[in-house]
C-alpha cells in the first residue's frame, strides 16, 4: 500500500478514536474507560469474499460499520465486509448512542486466486518445451493436470512444461488455491498438430531449354507451402509453371498451424534435353539430369543368336535371325552400380558392398548393384524418369543387348571364336578371376563400342517376357512382350560362371520377382524422338485378397502402336483397359515409332 495513503488512514482513525477509544467525558459510574473490541481480530479475506464482523461494548450495543481505505470493501448494515480489492485496512466499528466510542483491527484483502492458464492453442506434435503457465501468486499452490500430455517439467509451481503424446487435443487445467485456501480452477485446449512434412518437391521435367515451361510438384503435410524465389504458393499435390533462363534451385518451405516449418529444395536444369545428334558409335554423353554416362549405338543390322557351329549354343539361343535397328539408341556405358541405386532409392540391397556383414569384401561402392529383381529395376527406372516427367529411361530389349554387346562382331565372344579364356581375362569377371565377388565396373577393357562390362560380373536383366526359342521374334528389336509368363530374361554372365556364359548370344531367364547376388542391370535411352509415355497408373493401385477388378489408365504422345505384357498384346487403340486381377502383377506398356521405344510399367499389389 501507498505509505501516504496509509498515514493518512491513521490521521483519520486517530480522529475517530478520540483518545484511544475510551470515554472521554467520565460519564460512567465507574470512572473506567469503556473499550470495544472487534472480533474477529486482524482479519484476512479474499477479495469477492465476505466476513461478518462483530463488535462488544459493555456500555451497550448497535455499531456502525466502515473500513478505511473505503475502496479495499463494502459493509452491510449488520457487520458483514465484502472485500472488493486487494490491500491492507483498518476496520472501523462506532457505537451508535456515542461515536466517541470506536473500535478498530487490522484487515487484508487478499487477491483471489487467478487460474487464468497462458499456453499456445496451437502446437506441434514434435515440440520441445511446450510452456503453460498461470499468473504468480505469492504463498499459493498450483495444481496441475494435463490429459494427452506428460508433465516433464515445473510440477507444483506456476508455470510447467508439456510434452504432447500424440496429435489431437489436450486439455491443461490448473487449481490455484491462494493462503486462505481460497481455490479457483480454469481448463485450456491445446490442439496438437502433425509436424509439417515433405513427400515431393521437383521439378518435372528437370531439364528445360532457356525460357521454356516446367512445373514444380509438391506433396506435403501442413497448412502452408510457399515456394522461393518468390513466395509462391503451392497447394498439397498441386503444381506451379516456372520458366527459368537459367539452372535455377527452388526451395519449398511447408508451415503447419503451430509455425513450425520445414524445407526442400529442388533445381531445374536449363539446358539441352536431348543427347548430340549423329554421334560416332560408342561416342559418350553424360546426361545432364541425371549423371548418367551414356554410349551411343548406331543404327544397323545384326544376327541375333547362336552362330552355326556353336558347340556350346543351347536351344533358346535359336534360330538365328536378322534384327534391324533403323534407329540408334543409347546405353548405360556400366551397370548400375551401388552408389547410382543408393543415391536414387536411400538403400543398397548388395550382397557385395562396403557395408553391413559384408565389409571383408572391401569398399567398392562402384561394384554393379546386385539382388535386386526385374521389378526392383522397374522401381528405380521410375525414380529416374520420375526427374525427367515422363518414361523414358528402360531396360534394353533382349536384341538392343546383344547387339550393343557384339558391337559389330558376329563371332562366339566379342574377342573371336577362342574359348581359352586368355582373351576373355582382360574383358570380363568370371570363374577365372573374380575370386567369386563382384568387381567394381570398368575396371577391365571396354567392347568396341566402349561398352563396359558387358559380359561377366553380374547377369543383367532386359526388358523382354521369356520365350523359349526366337521364332516369331521381332525384326525391329523392340522387346518381346504380351506374352502371359512371370518369367523375364537375363543376359551377359556373372562373377561365378564359367567361359561359355561369355557368349554373346547366351541367354537365360529367371522370375521377375527374383533377387539374386548375381543379377544387375543397365539401362537404355532411346533418341529424343521415340514416343512419350507421360502416364501409367492403377485404380486402385492395391487390391484386397483374392483380387479384384482394376483399370489401368496411360497417356502416350507420338505413337504407332502399343502394346502391353501379360497376355493383354496390342493396345494401340485404347487409352484405358479394365482387367480382373488375382495376384500381385506388374504390367509393362510399350510404345513404338519410327524415332525407337518406349517402356513404362506398373503394378498392382494383391493382399494375402
Amino acid at each position: 500500500m501507498n505509505p501516504i495513503r496509509i498515514s493518512l488512514c491513521i490521521l483519520v482513525l486517530a480522529a475517530l478514536a478520540g483518545c484511544g477509544g475510551q470515554k472521554t467525558n467520565g460519564a460512567d459510574a465507574a470512572g473506567v474507560n469503556a473499550i470495544v473490541t472487534i472480533t474477529p481480530g486482524p482479519a484476512r479475506v479474499t477479495v469477492g469474499g465476505t466476513l461478518a464482523f462483530s463488535a462488544q461494548l459493555r456500555l451497550g450495543s448497535g455499531f456502525s460499520w466502515a473500513v478505511r481505505p473505503q475502496d479495499l470493501g463494502t459493509f452491510s448494515a449488520d457487520g458483514v465486509f465484502t472485500a472488493k480489492a486487494a490491500g491492507q485496512g483498518v476496520v472501523v466499528a462506532t457505537w451508535k448512542d456515542d461515536t466517541r466510542y470506536v473500535g478498530t483491527t487490522s484487515i487484508q484483502a487478499l487477491p483471489a486466486p487467478d487460474a487464468t492458464i497462458t499456453s499456445p492453442a496451437v502446437a506441434d506434435v514434435s515440440a520441445e518445451g511446450l510452456k503453460a503457465s498461470v499468473p504468480d501468486q505469492p504463498g499459493s499452490t498450483y495444481d496441475w493436470t494435463v490429459t494427452g500430455g506428460t508433465i516433464t517439467a515445473g510440477e507444483g509451481t506456476r508455470q510447467i512444461t508439456i510434452r504432447p503424446l500424440a496429435t489431437g487435443r489436450i486439455l491443461v487445467a490448473c487449481v490455484v488455491t491462494n493462503p486462505l485456501h481460497v481455490s479457483t480452477e480454469t481448463t485450456w485446449p491445446i490442439q496438437v498438430v502433425a509436424a509439417p512434412a515433405i513427400t515431393r518437391f521437383q521439378g518435372l521435367p528437370v531439364l528445360v531449354r532457356p525460357g521454356a515451361s516446367t512445373a514444380l510438384y509438391a506433396s506435403y503435410r501442413g497448412s502452408r507451402a510457399v515456394v522461393d524465389p518468390g513466395q509462391v504458393p503451392i497447394a498439397d499435390g498441386g503444381s506451379i509453371p516456372v520458366s527459368p533462363l537459367q539452372t535455377t534451385d527452388y526451395t519449398l518451405t511447408v508451415t503447419n498451424e503451430a509455425g513450425a516449418s520445414v524445407t526442400a529444395r529442388t533445381t531445374v536444369l536449363v539446358g539441352d534435353p536431348c543427347p548430340p545428334a549423329d554421334p560416332a558409335p560408342g561416342a559418350a554423353w553424360t546426361d545432364p539430369a541425371t549423371g548418367l554416362q551414356m554410349v551411343y549405338c548406331p543404327p544397323g543390322t545384326f544376327s541375333m543368336g547362336a552362330p552355326s557351329g556353336d558347340a556350346d549354343a543351347q536351344d533358346n539361343e535359336r534360330p538365328a535371325h536378322a534384327v534391324t535397328f533403323a534407329q540408334g539408341f543409347w546405353m548405360s556405358r556400366t551397370k548400375v552400380t551401388q552408389a547410382q541405386w543408393q543415391a536414387l532409392m536411400g538403400s543398397n540391397p548388395s550382397f557385395f558392398q562396403d557395408a553391413g556383414p559384408c565389409t571383408r569384401f572391401g569398399a567398392f561402392p562402384l561394384r554393379p548393384v546386385e539382388q535386386v529383381s526385374w521389378e526392383d529395376a522397374q522401381d528405380y527406372l521410375g525414380n529416374l524418369n520420375d526427374r525427367l516427367g515422363w518414361s523414358l529411361y528402360r531396360l534394353p530389349s533382349e536384341a538392343e543387348w546383344e547387339y550393343a554387346c557384339r558391337a559389330g562382331t558376329s563371332t562366339r565372344y566379342v574377342w573371336g571364336d577362342d574359348a581359352s579364356g586368355a582373351q576373355a581375362q582382360p574383358l570380363a569377371w568370371f570363374d577365372a578371376n573374380a575370386d567369386l565377388v563382384a568387381w567394381p565396373v570398368a575396371q577391365l577393357a571396354p567392347n568396341p563400342w566402349n561398352l563396359a562390362d558387358m559380359t561377366g560380373d553380374a547377369l543383367e536383366w532386359v526388358a523382354d517376357c521369356y520365350q523359349p526359342e526366337y521364332l516369331g521374334a521381332p525384326a525391329g528389336g523392340q522387346a518381346v512382350l504380351g506374352l502371359a509368363t512371370a518369367n523375364r530374361t537375363l543376359r551377359g554372365a556373372s562373377w561365378n560362371d564359367g567361359i561359355a556364359d561369355l557368349r554373346s548370344s547366351a541367354r537365360y531367364t529367371r522370375p521377375g520377382t527374383e533377387r539374386q547376388r548375381t543379377i544387375g542391370f543397365r539401362v537404355v535411352r532411346p533418341l529424343c524422338a521415340a514416343p512419350v509415355i507421360w502416364d501409367l497408373r492403377a485404380t486402385p493401385a492395391t487390391l484386397p485378397a483374392g483380387g479384384d477388378t482394376v483399370t489401368l489408365n496411360w497417356r502416350v504422345d507420338g505413337a504407332t502402336r502399343a502394346w502391353m505384357d501379360q497376355g493383354v498384346g496390342d493396345v494401340t487403340s485404347l487409352k484405358t483397359l479394365t482387367l480382373t486381377v488375382t495376384r500381385s502383377t506388374g504390367f509393362a506398356l510399350a510404345a513404338e515409332n519410327s524415332g525407337g521405344w518406349a517402356m513404362a510399367t506398373v503394378t498392382i499389389e494383391v493382399a494375402r
